[in-house]
């Protein structure tokens, strides 16, 4: 047993007698304990960070979701104060809207939620929020973008943001310059948004070093590389959202056969 272990560590580039002394055996088993310490140290650290991570993910979500209730409720409270801005429908291109308190609470909401919009742009580049949750957000991003007040204010605040929420509100208001129908202009817009949020593949150091320390999407990012997937590539689930939000066939099938199942059960009991 001790001679094998010697060639194990001779394997390792230690090198021992092979006639092993007390003191070698002393060494062996000290090398063995450091090593089985440095293993155990290794697994409850990268555990300690998995269980920060998850813990970060969650308080950032919860932290979205309270922001975003923040500011229903001060659409809510608000709502008749902020009407005639909501509404405004200018019939000229040179028309201003008024300077009355509905515009500028309007424009504070507006503001309100385009620095959330930034935070959740920023968790998603982080890996905090995944594309998934970001996706469903896309859809207040529309909402805004189908208010004139909205796109009449846009030039003067977008400079404030950052390269995701500006590059997004510049395609979804670029889109009102051309005559198109609601539904293709929303699609038209998850498409550009998906683009917007290319992500560059990463490099084989960058996995290399991802792997080693166990961080990042290294496994995602060598399926990628595996699959020979472009470069970079648009974000897959939000370009795809509105059809899979759409799709309610899968969910409809499968409360068909529990009906039927519980029709048959009830069938046989009777």
């Amino acid at each position: 047993m001790v001679e094998q272990l010697i060639d194990l560590l001779a394997m390792l580039g230690l090198e021992f007698e092979k006639k092993a002394t007390i003191e070698d055996i002393v060494v062996i088993l000290a090398l063995l304990v450091t090593l089985l310490s440095i293993w155990l140290t290794y697994s409850l650290s990268r555990k300690a960070d998995e269980r920060e991570a998850r813990v970060e993910k969650s308080a950032a979500y919860m932290q979205l979701e309270t922001h975003s209730s923040e500011i229903f409720r001060y659409q809510a409270d608000n709502f008749k104060a902020m009407k005639g801005a909501l509404n405004w429908q200018p019939q000229r291109s040179h028309d201003k809207p008024s300077e009355d308190d509905s515009f500028e609470m309007t424009r504070q909401f507006y503001l309100q939620c385009l620095n959330l919009f930034e935070v959740a742009s920023n968790f998603r580049k982080k890996h905090i929020v995944d594309h998934g949750v970001y996706a469903s957000w896309v859809a207040w991003f529309w909402e805004l973008t189908e208010q004139p007040y909205f796109r009449h204010l846009w030039a003067a605040e977008r400079e404030n943001y950052t390269d995701d929420v500006r590059n997004i509100f510049d395609a979804g208001i670029a889109l009102y310059d051309y005559d198109l129908d609601d539904a293709l202009r929303k699609r038209i817009f998850y498409q550009a948004v998906s683009i917007t949020l290319i992500e560059p593949r990463a490099s084989w150091r960058e996995l290399a070093t991802g792997m080693v320390i166990g961080t990042g999407d290294a496994l995602t990012e060598i399926g990628r590389w595996l699959t020979r997937k472009p470069k970079s590539e648009a974000c897959e689930e939000i370009a795809g959202w509105l059809d899979k939000c759409g799709d309610d066939s899968a969910m409809r099938s499968q409360v068909a056969r529990l009906i039927a199942d519980q029709e048959s059960e009830t069938g046989c009991t009777a």
